[in-house]
């Protein structure tokens, strides 16, 4: 039995087969490869929720961001290494970044500069190697990890809060309609919510949680600061963040070749010019909020502006905890290279990180210059109520090899100083010593400071039984 359809049904089948051929057509173009049946369906599903132009655009979005789009367009790249330095750019969000890949790209050529790369791990070494610089916004340790050449580091910073308006507006300017809010949920929210509402946003705070310290400061450093602040007394925060981090993100930011800001833009990529060799042409901003109005997927209004307030800073003091320590130090950097710069000094971007033999420990490029040895001191100490220690477990990384421990302290204890060792890198050792506890507690979380500034928390439990007894080293 034969079936006859309609005009109205053989329009809609001629529709359905031109658009499978119009996503199998882009899907091979960009991968290489033919399509498989539940992706077409995907996609197809994509086409029917927005319209043509746009259904295209966030196809190719979501390809060219796979890993097998690198993987399947540069392996035909000669497999070799690159012996010359190049310059990695921290691209941190909303710093100017996208206006000085453009002019680093009309400068030098597009050949020279790489595209914004969100992830290091999907770019082949080959690629990496023909790149003079390599811009991206992955983190520290990813960049030592997948790029194996000697390198100078650079970046640009901004106001944190400042910064944070500023990716509000942006994130706000977008039209939720195209696109997908599991993978951009910030622009979802963005149109939903106002300013105070959206920094308020649990997922949000999560999400941005000191955004600009975790593109250059390796995280078992932020996990380690997190770890002690948050178990310190109030009295004792503000010291911690003065003293131990403070200068902990110092030593990270001297590693870096030149350290601009957005502030004062357009002087610092006068002097990014003159450390590469070349003169601009023209210095600009193209991806300013403000600009964009109307364009592709954003909105056609304008965002409206909003003033930097001191609710606001109390709003989001959390969320840009260890970023505001890092533009204010970034800042006494730039101001320094600036004042070096009008006297025709340039050696500040002589810093070279070597890792041209592959992944180097972050141990070792950052570890502090050695410090003479600290006078070991007996002491003793009457402890009223004692507990001794059994196995410690290191909650972040490794313990190094440290003899002495400057303090020790504890929300259920007094400061005390003991000395600890090292079991051969592993992440158990043993503790000699006491704590001096007001309760009968089983288990501790306890921050150590060591002499050389750096800081670790351990979790230890207690052996059940107290008495009086002397320590004494």
């Amino acid at each position: 039995m034969s079936i006859n359809k309609t005009d109205g049904e053989k329009s809609l089948f001629k529709i359905q087969v031109e658009l499978e051929t119009l996503i199998s057509f882009i899907f091979k173009a960009l991968l290489k490869r033919e399509i498989d049946p539940i992706t077409l369906q995907y996609y197809k599903e994509m086409f029917k929720s927005y319209d043509l132009l746009s259904s295209i655009e966030q196809m190719v979005q979501t390809l060219i961001f796979n890993e097998e789009f690198y993987i399947r367009n540069f392996l035909e790249y000669e497999q070799t290494s690159n012996k010359d330095i190049c310059y990695v750019f921290i691209h941190i969000h909303k710093t100017g970044g996208v206006s000085l890949n453009l002019m680093l790209k009309e400068n030098l050529g597009e050949e020279r500069v790489s595209f914004i790369i969100p992830s290091l791990k999907i770019i082949p070494l080959a690629l990496i190697n023909k790149w003079l610089i390599i811009d991206t916004h992955d983190t520290f340790e990813n960049i030592l990890a997948y790029i194996q050449r000697d390198m100078k580091i650079f970046t640009i910073l901004r106001n944190p809060y400042d910064r944070l308006i500023s990716l509000y507006r942006f994130a706000k300017s977008f039209d939720p309609k195209y696109y997908n809010p599991d993978t951009n949920p910030l622009i979802y929210l963005a149109d939903k919510l106002e300013l105070n509402e959206f920094y308020s946003n649990e997922f949000v705070k999560n999400r941005l949680s000191n955004s600009i310290t975790r593109h250059i400061i390796p995280i078992n450093y932020i996990q380690r600061w997190m770890e002690a602040y948050y178990s310190l007394r109030e009295e004792e925060r503000y010291d911690y963040l003065n003293k131990t981090v403070r200068k902990e993100i110092r030593h990270i930011l001297e590693k870096f070749a030149f350290i601009g800001l957005l502030e004062d833009f357009e002087f610092s990529v006068k002097i990014l010019g003159d450390i590469l060799g070349i003169k601009f042409k023209e210095i600009k901003r193209d991806n300013v909020t403000d600009n964009i109005a109307g364009l592709g997927t954003t909105k056609k209004e304008p965002i409206p502006k909003y003033a930097l307030t001191e609710d606001f800073k109390l709003l989001v003091k959390d969320i840009v905890l260890f970023d505001e320590i890092v533009y204010e130090e970034g800042l006494k950097i730039y101001n320094d290279i600036k004042d070096r710069y009008k006297n025709g000094d340039l050696s500040f971007a002589n810093k070279v990180i070597q890792n041209s033999s592959g992944y180097m420990a972050l141990e070792n490029i950052l570890k502090y210059q050695s410090a003479p040895e600290a006078e070991l001191k007996p002491y003793k100490i009457k402890l009223n109520k004692v507990a001794k220690f059994k196995d410690i477990t290191l909650v972040n990384g490794k313990l190094e090899t440290y003899k002495v421990v400057k303090h020790i302290s504890s929300e259920m204890g007094k400061f005390i100083t003991l000395k600890v060792e090292n079991a051969n890198g592993i992440n158990k050792i043993n503790f000699s010593g006491y704590l001096n506890s007001k309760l009968p507690i089983n288990e501790a979380k306890i921050n150590i400071d060591f002499v050389d500034g750096s800081r670790d928390t351990i979790r230890i439990n207690l052996i059940e039984g107290y008495e009086e007894k002397y320590f004494e080293d």
